[in-house]
């Protein structure tokens, strides 16, 4: 199997329904570490849809064009996405998946936290998709 993408600290499974995804802190994200980490998010879940719990790196930060790119891939894999819960350290990376939140939210649920319990809660009051 591929080895983890450099921006992940962590991918895992919390459960049959849901994948833990920890990004690495104090790095800028880049186009490239976006397509990294979503073919290694394609390997291990087999394209299976699944609730994503998204733990955003301490004063890591994301460049124009992998937002961009980003946001793009999140719309096309719509099927693969039940929902996702983010959980953001400080305002820009809030501000910045607020911006996705407005890209996004007609293709699936999407909220942000700032600890990970209450994204669990949120996660697990969703629907298991199979």
């Amino acid at each position: 199997m591929k080895n983890t993408p450099k921006i992940l600290n962590d991918i895992s499974f919390i459960d049959d329904f849901t994948v833990k995804i920890v990004f690495e802190n104090d790095i800028q994200i880049e186009k490239n570490d976006i397509q990294d980490a979503l073919e290694y998010y394609d390997i291990i879940t087999n394209g299976r849809p699944f609730k994503k719990l998204l733990i955003t790196g301490f004063r890591t930060s994301i460049n124009n064009d992998a937002r961009k790119f980003g946001h793009e891939q999140m719309k096309l894999r719509k099927k693969q996405i039940v929902a996702e819960a983010f959980v953001v350290h400080n305002l820009p990376q809030r501000m910045v998946v607020n911006f996705y939140n407005t890209f996004i939210k007609k293709a699936y649920p999407i909220k942000f936290f700032n600890d990970e319990e209450s994204a669990l809660q949120w996660l697990n009051s969703i629907q298991n998709p199979y």
